[in-house]
């Protein structure tokens, strides 16, 4: 069986216990990383670069990593305020989506993103 291929969406403090439960799974890979702040995303790929089995691609924004890689799950570690286009990236990427709690910061915001995962066929998941 092959492994399941994590994009990791925002690197703080969440996403820590995030690459270390990957890490820790052999039937997990990390494949990519987004974040929008430049200074932690070369720390983390610093960090990364120590400690990975092989490449891992990096960027800004999830759509640019996505494009970079063959990736099953984005993984979102990041506000729900700001998810919109995480949400549209994933989907359009075809890629499942774990996103932690809370999904969005409305009732509205969280039933768009259902019905766009419905309707773009992922499956989408909210981890606390």
């Amino acid at each position: 069986m092959k492994p399941l291929r994590f994009i990791l969406v925002g690197l703080g403090a969440r996403s820590r216990i995030w690459r270390r439960v990957i890490a820790e799974h052999a039937d997990c890979r990390l494949v990519g990383v987004a974040e929008l702040d430049s200074d932690r995303l070369a720390r983390v790929r610093g960090e990364l670069g120590e400690a990975s089995d092989g490449e891992v691609a990096a960027g800004g924004t999830l759509e640019h990593v996505a494009g970079q890689v063959e990736a099953d799950i984005a993984l979102l570690c990041t506000p729900p305020a700001g998810r919109d286009a995480q949400i549209e990236a994933a989907c359009g990427a075809g890629l499942a989506i774990l996103a932690e709690k809370p999904l969005a910061d409305t009732l509205a915001g969280a039933e768009a993103y259902v019905t766009a995962a419905e309707r773009a066929g992922v499956p989408l998941a909210v981890g606390l």
